[in-house]
């Protein structure tokens, strides 16, 4: 087997044809396809065994990321000295939930 994987790889180098590079090794032509479909075979068995099987990990799936607040913003809640800038998008829970704090601070908007 030694012999016709280093006469394959002389033939790889050669750039003669199939049937030239057999008279020179003196070899059928018939042998030589069988041991390179031999050779071939064995390597993609090999490499079948060496691949390594996929492998899962596992995933944790979290809620939509938050955006950075941008610089545009919707509207500024001016309490007082205090000025509340929200910014576009918010949703309206969190508008509530922001003018509910300020009433139940006393602060009128």
């Amino acid at each position: 087997m030694a012999e016709w994987e280093s006469r394959l790889a002389r033939w790889r180098v050669s750039r003669d044809t199939v049937a030239a590079f057999c008279r020179k090794e003196r070899v059928s032509v018939p042998s030589f396809y069988l041991w390179r479909r031999r050779l071939q075979s064995e390597e993609l068995d090999a490499a079948r065994r060496s691949a390594r099987r996929p492998s899962f990990l596992p995933v944790e799936v979290l809620a939509e990321p938050r955006t950075a607040p941008s610089c545009h913003h919707l509207c500024d809640l001016v309490v007082g000295a205090l000025v509340c800038r929200v910014p576009q998008g918010v949703d309206d829970a969190t508008l509530r939930r922001l003018v509910r704090v300020l009433r139940e601070e006393g602060v009128s908007c």
